[in-house]
């Protein structure tokens, strides 16, 4: 995995589904969030739920990741969001540098919520893509690293997130073509 920057094309509500917040047993910084994604082919970086906003208090520990089918990035490996349990590690990266670092999960909250499906391009050209809940907590981060609202998020917007190569079968990477449809 390497990180990239995101241009946004499209954002959709899709309804309700069940998303998930992974809670983990440090304090993430604000600008400290989690790669997911839709697609091996790459992820956004969702960042914490670090924020008070007019209708969430902050949660410093949380990242809500998105729907329960997306990856989570770990080192070079991915998971399931629906698949993470207390004591499994999760990577978090940071938004202002290029830091990388591991933390056990805490526990795992999934709900049904309404989510957005947004779709992007790679600098790299490549399409990936993401079922977020569409929530005033959730935000991703712009290239600068600032927080930018799930609620905000429009074509044209970039946003940072991780490159890969698709094709993974329990979260390890395979060889071969691998094609994603969404």
């Amino acid at each position: 995995m390497e990180r990239t920057l995101i241009t946004v094309k499209d954002v959709q509500s899709i309804g309700e589904g069940k998303r998930v917040c992974v809670d983990v047993v440090d304090a993430l910084e604000p600008v400290e969030g989690m790669f997911a994604g839709s697609t091996g082919a790459g992820g956004f970086l969702v960042l914490s739920e670090h924020r008070a906003t007019a209708t969430y208090p902050p949660r410093t520990f949380r990242v809500n990741v998105g729907a329960l089918h997306q990856y989570v990035w770990v080192g070079e490996q991915t998971s399931y969001a629906a698949e993470l349990r207390g004591g499994d590690t999760v990577m978090v990266g940071s938004a202002v540098s290029q830091a990388l670092r591991e933390v056990a999960v805490g526990r795992i909250k999934m709900e049904t919520r309404p989510l957005l499906r947004v779709t992007g391009v790679t600098s790299e050209g490549v399409l990936v893509w993401a079922v977020i809940q569409n929530a005033d907590s959730v935000h991703l981060a712009t290239p600068e690293g600032k927080p930018l609202p799930i609620e905000q998020l429009t074509a044209g917007c970039e946003v940072q997130g991780s490159a890969d190569e698709p094709g993974r079968h329990l979260g390890e990477r395979t060889r071969g073509v691998t094609k994603e449809f969404g």
